[in-house]
């Protein structure tokens, strides 16, 4: 129930996105991750604490952060994601496909035992 309401916040959001937002000055930004969607749908994304970068294939989105009681939610012209955990609700401009998303589990490698 709770993918749903958020999947549904999301589309919300995307259909009353406005103009864009000006863009944050160069930030530190914590590594890419991959996420993995439902039809074998996947994007590679990097979070910063003003906007987030999304790639898919040779395009490639930037939507500010804002405010959000319920999940890091960023929001522009281009689209609207919300992560929540490993929950991602992701509706980019023109394509509301991207369904039952997941940051992908990332296993650290063992050191070897010397």
């Amino acid at each position: 129930m709770r993918r749903r309401a958020l999947y549904s916040l999301a589309v919300t959001a995307a259909l009353l996105a406005g103009a864009a937002a000006p863009l944050a000055l160069a930030q530190p930004r914590a590594p890419a991750e991959r996420i993995t969607c439902a039809g074998g749908r996947q994007f590679l994304l990097q979070t910063g604490a003003s906007s987030a970068r999304i790639q898919i294939g040779a395009r490639q989105l930037k939507l500010p952060r804002k405010p959000s009681s319920l999940s890091e939610r960023y929001a522009g012209s281009e689209g609207t994601l919300m992560l929540d955990g490993d929950f991602v609700a992701f509706v980019p401009r023109g394509d509301a496909g991207w369904q039952d998303c997941r940051r992908a589990k990332i296993i650290p490698a063992s050191s070897p035992k010397g």
